[in-house]
């Protein structure tokens, strides 16, 4: 506890201010936040400010890492979703603070639920889900987390999903609509690296975390936007 608070007044624990625009990397982020209500700001703010505490080293994924990456892209939601690699000590330690939470539901395919069938669990008080890096999709999971980019949010240091791996991951989610609309936003944004993409995918293919389908679709969705942006150039 000493070390804490000693790290907490040097300056090493940051406290997060989600109303400060000069605490983001992204102002966009920081703009589609705003729009939030009252609560769910204060609620994000308390969740990030937990996650600092305790040195949860999560990594920002769903749609708030789509409008960190693209302006105007589309509305933010008010939950926060991040990909974790050490769910049940987090777990434990919830508990041991007394701060409830439910497990997600989801189906057993990639087809249903919000994540699919990946482990998972909700913190009402923080309007946050957290996913266990180590369930579902785990190849792939490992990638978006050791390829994630750092980021200033709310005027702490956090991790983004990068944008090669957030379109990598639409795609082989699924689910409809909303997550291909997302992978294309991302792939006309000019924000995707083609060399790292490419070289993502094929590493992917070749520990069989993709499947025939979904590498045809990345690649194809790539070439399209790619030869759209050459053309506009």
């Amino acid at each position: 506890m000493y070390l804490y608070e000693a790290r907490k007044l040097s300056g090493l624990i940051p406290d997060v201010n989600l109303r400060d625009p000069s605490g983001f990397d992204s102002l966009n982020m920081f703009n589609e936040m705003a729009l939030l209500s009252p609560t769910h700001i204060s609620k994000l703010q308390r969740g990030l400010q937990w996650l600092k505490d305790n040195g949860v080293k999560g990594i920002v994924i769903g749609g708030t890492a789509v409008v960190h990456y693209v302006s105007g892209a589309r509305d933010l939601t008010p939950d926060l979703d991040l990909m974790v690699n050490n769910l049940d000590q987090i777990k434990q330690r919830l508990s041991t603070q007394k701060i409830q939470y439910s497990p997600l539901t989801g189906g057993t395919s990639k087809q249903i639920g919000k994540f699919g069938g990946i482990a998972g669990i909700q913190i009402q008080e923080f309007d946050m889900d957290l996913l266990d890096a180590k369930d579902g999709n785990a190849e792939l999971n490992h990638l978006i987390m050791t390829t994630a980019l750092p980021a200033k949010i709310g005027s702490a240091d956090f991790s983004v999903i990068s944008p090669e791996m957030l379109v990598i991951q639409k795609v082989e989610m699924g689910g409809g609509e909303k997550n291909m609309n997302d992978a294309h936003l991302i792939l006309q944004s000019g924000r995707i690296n083609s060399q790292k993409y490419k070289q993502y995918i094929n590493y992917l293919t070749r520990l069989g975390a993709l499947d025939e389908e979904d590498v045809e679709d990345l690649n194809t969705y790539h070439d399209l936007f790619s030869s759209q942006q050459r053309q506009t150039a």
